[in-house]
């Protein structure tokens, strides 16, 4: 048995943790000075007026063509409401079937505002300029 510890280790554990308290949260303050006290006494960063920008640039608008048709304005109505007309025109020609199902995904899916009369002449359009007839 060793010199002053009790043979019951919860009675030394109490004991350990009743001398140690007080020390631990002394040192643990101490510690903690550093980071507190500087920020306590520090003043608040003055406000930087920049000025005017030095250069500023007007991008010209980029309009994709997109040929006259059937459906046409009733597309750019609605579809480029949630992306650019490129984005379509990029896709590869699909059949009348597939045209029908990507419209009703952006409507069913994606919550695209698309009226019901909308419908059928986007579709069109979509045919018209980059659909493919099914043999």
């Amino acid at each position: 048995m060793r010199a002053g510890l009790s043979n019951k280790p919860l009675e030394w554990w109490c004991e350990m943790t009743t001398f140690l308290q007080p020390r631990m949260l002394f040192f643990a303050l101490m510690c903690s000075l550093p980071i507190w006290i500087p920020s306590a006494f520090a003043a608040e960063e003055p406000k930087v007026d920049f000025g005017a920008p030095v250069h500023s640039i007007t991008v010209p608008h980029d309009e994709p063509y997109l040929p006259d048709g059937p459906g046409r304005s009733e597309f750019l109505a609605q579809c480029v409401i949630c992306h650019s007309p490129r984005y379509v025109t990029n896709q590869p020609a699909f059949p009348r079937k597939t045209w029908a199902a990507e419209v009703a995904k952006m409507r069913d899916e994606y919550g695209a505002p698309i009226p019901d009369e909308a419908v059928q002449p986007i579709i069109d359009y979509l045919m018209f300029f980059n659909g493919k007839e099914t043999p």
